[in-house]
């Protein structure tokens, strides 16, 4: 389940990604993710790691909630803590049935 759920991530952000980079590989942890990550420009791939996954819902969104997120670019690190505390650590999205297998992954939040 693990490698299939890895799959249409890997599909969904790449669709999100377009014309920037491209998404080779996710790796799923019970509360984590891991994805490396080829970015246009850049000559080494992007490390991008999110630990203290779980999720929640409301009005019509579903939300990934993360406690701490890493990524191997200096500068970009510096961008991400501002991002994530701009939105309390969260990535929020459509609820949609295609979301289901993460809501199977990742724990719910309390």
């Amino acid at each position: 389940m693990g490698n299939f759920i890895s799959n249409q991530l890997v599909k969904f952000l790449n669709q999100r990604l377009a014309g920037v980079g491209v998404v080779d590989s996710v790796d799923l942890g019970r509360d984590s993710l891991s994805a490396k990550i080829n970015l246009l420009g850049e000559p080494n791939p992007l490390d991008l790691r999110l630990s203290g996954i779980r999720w929640s819902t409301g009005e019509g969104k579903f939300h990934i909630l993360y406690e701490e997120a890493f990524v191997s670019k200096e500068w970009m690190q510096g961008l991400l803590n501002i991002l994530s505390q701009r939105t309390s650590n969260r990535i929020s999205m459509p609820d949609k049935i295609s979301l289901m297998p993460l809501k199977v992954m990742f724990p719910k939040a309390d």
